[in-house]
């Protein structure tokens, strides 16, 4: 079928013209407007018109007025595409009437400036938490327990929250990765006006906010007995500049024994794997901590209470009253034990472990047991070079 007809003008917020079939007078033909093939209007050309009567095209009703269904960013108004369909189903595209008719531009709209960063406050200086890091099995619920009890701090014996801000930004950063030619500064979408730094600060604001909320005192504890939450540990003090890290160490030996018991279902290798990556986890992280962190070993909060709250209490400036309930706490308080000896010391040959479990040990736990100076002995730590013998390194 013939089809004639013109789009006589384009703004912001329709599409104007006509169209008209002579082979089918009465037939009001179906109209479609779309940009980089994407739908965005559709409606009859049945409009009346006296001009389109007076030069006999049927009864004139054949004009339309297409509003569009989504807003149209003035820059691509010459990119829009007008079709018109007979009732036999043939798609002509309309042409823009040239002459004295011009398309109409809408004047242009000002692109909002880019955001920079989220109204609320990244860190916060005020609070003086503690963190309390470590390998599961490792004396994190004793040391936990410990400051919840000697009156200076609030908190859960368990966290396992404030890592997860470690997941949002790590999101973020993907999305825009993924995304990442739709997010440069010249491109006119929403999300080059949103850039990451906005989105990961806000992220930021929100842990901040929601422990200002939970703790106004500014005196917590968090424990979170993960390797992720070591990892973390530079973005919480980066969080709270004043935080105090407290990482509580314990020979794989004797922490893989208390897995096994504790944690039954758990794998032998997922034990060890779990001990060596919260062990070098620490040593990655731990001098950028500076004079915020200490280390302390399980086997001394059990064997020396005393002197370990004294150690704690003056590295986290506590009062008198609070380091002698500490220790009180780490002298009579046994939380989770699961050895009828208190604080046992091993040997590797006298674990009942199998040998195929002693090589694969050695090989997971081997570079941390040496990078902290432990040995496989009853002995704790290692002996030095000089008190070892050529029959001792042979055998």
């Amino acid at each position: 079928m013939n089809i004639i007809g013109f789009i006589e003008q384009i703004d912001a917020a329709d599409v104007r013209g006509w169209a008209y079939c002579p082979d089918a007078v009465d037939a009001h033909l179906e109209i479609t407007i779309s940009l980089d093939e994407l739908i965005i209007g559709a409606g009859p050309a049945s409009e009346a018109r006296e001009d389109l009567r007076s030069l006999g095209f049927g009864d004139g009703d054949h004009g339309f007025t297409i509003p569009f269904e989504i807003v149209i960013n003035p820059r691509d108004l010459d990119h829009i595409e007008v079709t018109a369909t007979a009732p036999d189903g043939e798609i002509v595209r309309l042409r823009r009437v040239k002459g004295e008719v011009v398309v109409a531009q809408a004047p242009p709209q000002p692109s909002p400036e880019p955001l920079v960063t989220f109204p609320m406050p990244v860190s916060d200086t005020q609070p003086t938490p503690v963190f309390v890091l470590g390998a599961a099995r490792s004396g994190t619920s004793a040391m936990a327990q410990g400051l919840l009890k000697c009156g200076h701090y609030e908190g859960f014996e368990e966290g396992h929250y404030l890592w997860m801000i470690r997941r949002f930004l790590s999101t973020i950063h993907t999305y825009y990765e993924d995304n990442g030619e739709d997010a440069l500064p010249d491109r006119f979408t929403l999300l080059s006006r949103v850039p990451p730094r906005y989105m990961t600060s806000a992220v930021r604001a929100v842990f901040v906010a929601s422990m200002s909320q939970l703790y106004p005192q500014g005196r917590w504890i968090d424990k979170t007995p993960r390797p992720e939450m070591i990892e973390a540990s530079p973005l919480m003090q980066e969080l709270w500049p004043q935080a105090r890290f407290i990482f509580m160490k314990r020979r794989a030996l004797e922490n893989v024994s208390s897995r096994l018991t504790k944690f039954p279902t758990i794998s032998f290798r997922d034990h060890c794997k779990d001990w060596s990556r919260s062990m070098k986890a620490w040593l990655l992280v731990r001098d950028l901590m500076g004079g915020a962190a200490m280390e302390v070993e399980q086997l001394a909060t059990a064997r020396e209470p005393e002197r370990t709250a004294n150690e704690v209490g003056a590295f986290l400036d506590l009062p008198e009253f609070a380091i002698r309930r500490l220790a009180t706490s780490f002298a009579s308080d046994r939380p989770e034990r699961t050895t009828a000896t208190f604080a046992p010391v091993m040997q590797i040959d006298k674990m009942g472990w199998t040998d195929q479990q002693i090589v694969q040990f050695r090989k997971i736990c081997g570079p941390m047991m040496a990078a902290y100076g432990y040995g496989y002995t009853e002995a704790y730590f290692a002996g030095p070079m000089r008190a070892v013998t050529t029959s001792q390194i042979a055998g």
